[in-house]
């Protein structure tokens, strides 16, 4: 009786351990196949970069006799995408919200291609609202959108400056009375210019920019406020002494560092020098 009943606890203890293999073994492989599906499946964020010269949802003004026009690029002023995006765009009258324009198109990677809009066949309403969608389908499903409002064209031209807390939004409408081919932006040090609108990648903080203008068009520039943020601010004195920044961690650590800089005052890259150690300064 004895024997049986350790034959039976035997048997017993070796279908836990198989059960116990076979569960593991299967655990293993099934996450061996979900790492395998995301490295496959899975874009990163630094793969690509959608950049659009209209704010998300935002609503333009524009003159009766005017171009509907946008940009869509597959870079910024930091990084270009390492992969083709597939978009597309679509043009709704808002008060039927019948489509009277699409078409498709690709941004390839690594070329910082910039697609270029411009609907010169379209007979734009006055008083009328146009929603423009922009679609990406390809790394991921998105839809943009932004509105265009037809205002009378025989309206002068004027600006409208908007505070958003740590930001200025600043529209500029050309009528058909500004005879010039530009206009003058003296941009304060107090404001750092958006580098990712097409028509201010190359402004600084501090300089005066000729925006290149044409009759009954609307333009958006966007500035962030420095003082909106807690910044330190590195100037060199006159007496060429560097600006520096010590950090004392009060002991001993492993580790490295890494400088992002989305503007500067001064004209190219800045050079930085970084030492490390007790004899840093």
């Amino acid at each position: 009786m004895k024997k049986l009943f350790k034959s039976k606890n035997l048997i017993l203890l070796i279908i836990v351990v198989i059960s116990i293999i076979t569960i593991t073994f299967s655990s293993v492989s099934l996450a061996r196949y979900v790492n395998k599906k995301q490295d496959v499946n899975v874009v990163k964020p630094t793969d690509y970069v959608l950049t659009i010269d209209k704010n998300q949802n935002e609503t333009y003004k524009l003159y009766e006799d005017s171009i509907i026009s946008f940009n869509i690029s597959n870079f910024d002023s930091i990084k270009t995408s390492k992969i083709d995006l597939n978009l597309s765009y679509k043009i709704y009258d808002t008060s039927d919200s019948s489509i009277i324009l699409q078409s498709e198109f690709t941004l390839p990677a690594n070329n910082a291609s910039t697609k270029e809009v411009l609907l010169d066949g379209l007979t734009l309403t006055l008083d009328k609202t146009y929603r423009v969608d922009i679609i990406m389908t390809n790394p991921y499903s998105m839809v943009y959108s932004f509105y265009y409002h037809i205002i009378d064209s025989l309206l002068p031209s004027y600006y409208n400056l908007v505070d958003n807390g740590s930001w200025l939004q600043l529209d500029i409408y050309i009528g058909n009375d500004y005879n010039k081919e530009y206009i003058i932006i003296d941009i304060s040090d107090k404001l750092a210019p958006n580098n990712t609108n097409i028509h201010m990648t190359t402004w600084l903080t501090g300089f005066s920019y000729e925006l290149t203008v044409t009759n009954n068009t609307h333009y958006t520039l966007e500035f962030f406020e420095l003082d909106a943020y807690n910044y330190t601010n590195l100037i060199n004195k006159d007496s060429n002494e560097n600006a520096a920044v010590l950090l004392d961690f009060g002991f001993e650590l492993h580790g490295g560092i890494r400088i992002l800089s989305s503007w500067s005052a001064c004209k190219g890259y800045p050079s930085v020098r970084v030492s490390f150690g007790e004899s840093a300064m």
